[in-house]
């Protein structure tokens, strides 16, 4: 986002000294901050509409669709702080002359139609819009299922803020570097809110399923396979998109293995909120899914040593990296030392624990450590780095609760450990 912002400044300073006056009066400076403001905020928005579309290169240059949604978020933080500016160096030009404070240069009214004030107009309701669609998706006061729904308004408030960017353009010489960006920008984050709009985001990543397998765990648990109709593109450690057409937006679970050959897809989810409580109680064989994926990068370190954490439902994902290594379709050779801890609460939410430990026996390097919380037996850092003989040269792949990562990093740093080296998915999706 730095870098970001640095682009944006640049071009609005080379504008800046392409536009310097006789006198610097007030109506002088208010522009450049209009100009500033104008400049920063759009270009956050264009980023976060090319960001909401999911493109596969970017999520590779961000390090997974996690990274992307939390830049996003902090994008449409930054456009709510620059439009706020932008909004009260404009209202200040008029509120000051009405106080008599300082007094407006004349400029003749132009012949026919003044598309200035239309424009003015246009981004004043849009920026109206964008303060409450931005306070209730940062404040989270609706559910997730409204939220997605209200978030397509952001294509529409976007296309608006759009057009009276290029409307408010004056097209000079000057101004020539600054209006190529602001109609770039506007192109590319049109492009987006139509994809979003028309409901095409992520649609060459899209199968069709049909649920062929169910299976219930200690009643808040659910396991089940999805058989699609077409290969879909996955790496171990990745998540997808499930959409069972129930009327919910599609929800985002970690895929816990993937037959290639019989095109067959399997999930776990624990009921950790309303809708997929509703999912454990409710999925039956035959139900129709859509299936978008695989995202993240999750995936299979290169080091010679590592620690795994799969703290609860978090195991998934590590389910399917042993998956890969035992069945040999992932060369998985870097690896000399690897420590697996599986932190369940108790025996009977340790859902997984006979398929890991089948599963590590057929791997030499990987030692599984079972962790239960009732009985006492809680991860801490200090267990990790006794057990990596007090060395510093180790990755640890987490998946787990936020708070539960941060307590790790934590102990971890203190020990002289690079915090680089923990890799985790940020699964919040708003």
């Amino acid at each position: 986002m730095r870098r970001l912002t640095g682009g944006l400044f640049f071009i609005w300073a080379v504008t800046f000294l392409f536009s310097l006056p006789a006198t610097f009066d007030f109506f002088f400076w208010r522009r450049q901050i209009i100009l500033l403001t104008g400049i920063l905020s759009f270009g956050y928005m264009s980023v976060a509409m090319l960001l909401a579309i999911r493109p596969a290169w970017l999520e590779k240059r961000l390090n997974g669709l996690d990274k992307m949604y939390r830049l996003h978020k902090y994008l449409g933080i930054g456009s709510l702080v620059a439009l706020s500016a932008h909004w009260l160096a404009f209202k200040a030009g008029k509120w000051l002359t009405q106080a008599g404070v300082v007094q407006r240069p004349f400029r003749p009214e132009a012949p026919g139609i003044n598309w200035h004030a239309i424009a003015n107009d246009i981004g004043e309701w849009a920026f109206y819009a964008f303060i409450v669609f931005a306070l209730v998706s940062l404040l989270k006061v609706v559910s997730y299922k409204r939220f997605v729904i209200l978030h397509k308004l952001a294509g529409v408030i976007f296309i608006a803020g759009a057009v009276h960017g290029a409307m408010s353009l004056k097209y000079l010489m000057n101004t020539m570097l600054y209006d190529i960006a602001i109609i770039a920008m506007a192109l590319v984050g049109c492009y987006c809110a139509l994809l979003s709009l028309t409901s095409q985001i992520g649609s060459n990543k899209k199968v069709n399923g049909t649920v062929t397998h169910v299976e219930r765990y200690a009643d808040n648990a659910v396991h089940f396979q999805i058989t699609v109709n077409q290969p879909m593109k996955y790496q171990p450690g990745q998540f997808a998109y499930l959409n069972f057409h129930d009327g919910e937006s599609p929800h985002p679970f970690t895929v816990v293995n993937y037959d290639k050959q019989q095109k067959i897809i399997e999930i776990a989810v624990k009921a950790l909120g309303d809708y997929t409580a509703k999912l454990v109680n409710h999925l039956q064989t035959g139900q129709q899914v859509e299936v978008e994926g695989g995202y993240g990068k999750f995936l299979l370190s290169d080091k010679k040593k590592q620690v795994w954490v799969g703290a609860g439902i978090g195991v998934t994902p590590f389910i399917a990296w042993l998956e890969s290594m035992a069945s040999g379709s992932n060369a998985q050779t870097s690896a000399e030392k690897i420590i697996f801890f599986y932190c369940a609460r108790n025996r009977q939410e340790a859902f997984f624990i006979e398929r890991l430990q089948r599963l590590t026996r057929r791997i030499s390097h990987v030692e599984l450590r079972v962790l239960l919380a009732d009985d006492g037996e809680l991860l801490t850092p200090e267990e990790i780095i006794h057990l990596m003989d007090n060395c510093t040269d180790y990755s640890v792949s987490f998946c787990g609760p936020e708070l539960f990562a941060e307590h790790l990093k934590k102990g971890l740093s203190a020990s002289g450990w690079c915090q680089s080296q923990f890799h985790h998915e940020i699964f919040s999706m708003r």
